[in-house]
């Protein structure tokens, strides 16, 4: 069960696991509930806690730190497992996910589904190289890694470029700056 739970924490590609575990999505998460009887009881009291590049601070066991939206220097600490009564066989296929904008690998379709990824496609997460300047492409980190990425992405919905910040192994970043977004798609 540990190599089937650190299979599916695993980075995308051939990306090393760090000792934290970052994800993005508090929006899918209660924090109340929802995997909660999976943490550490030791942990417990670290639930929601401020995490991430700006706090200098790790989650505990059982948590990992997510974040909301395209700035992740801050996030919470919130439990890894959203669907915990959800029961997964150990078959080997790997599928890469989407929680949020972050892209990251499981073991098959049904931990995805656990741990409340969107399923993009079998085998592991790549970069994906047709992101860089494009207007239609949104920002995207890969896998549960400390390192931070800078860059910018356009966003549909208000018809601006935004600065975005985000936590991973690596980055799918449409734009190096704001600049550079704003001279091609403004």
């Amino acid at each position: 069960m540990t190599l089937v739970l650190a299979f599916a924490l695993l980075g995308c590609g051939d990306q090393t696991k760090n000792d934290t575990d970052k994800t993005n999505s508090p929006n899918i998460i209660d924090v109340n509930n929802a995997g909660s009887n999976l943490i550490d009881p030791a942990a417990i009291s670290r639930l929601g806690e401020a995490c991430g590049p700006s706090s200098e601070k790790f989650c505990a066991s059982g948590l990992s730190c997510q974040f909301e939206g395209m700035q992740q220097d801050a996030g919470l600490c919130l439990p890894v497992v959203v669907n915990p009564d959800l029961e997964c066989d150990e078959t080997q296929n790997a599928v890469c996910g989407l929680i949020g904008n972050n892209k990251n690998g499981y073991l098959n379709e049904c931990y995805a589904q656990r741990y409340g990824a969107q399923v993009l496609n079998e085998g592991f997460c790549k970069n994906d190289e047709t992101v860089k300047g494009s207007c239609d492409s949104p920002a995207y980190s890969l896998g549960n890694c400390q390192q931070s990425f800078t860059g910018a992405s356009f966003n549909q919905a208000s018809g601006e470029c935004e600065a975005v910040t985000l936590v991973g192994c690596s980055a799918d970043m449409p734009f190096e700056s704001l600049e550079a977004c704003q001279s091609s798609c403004s």
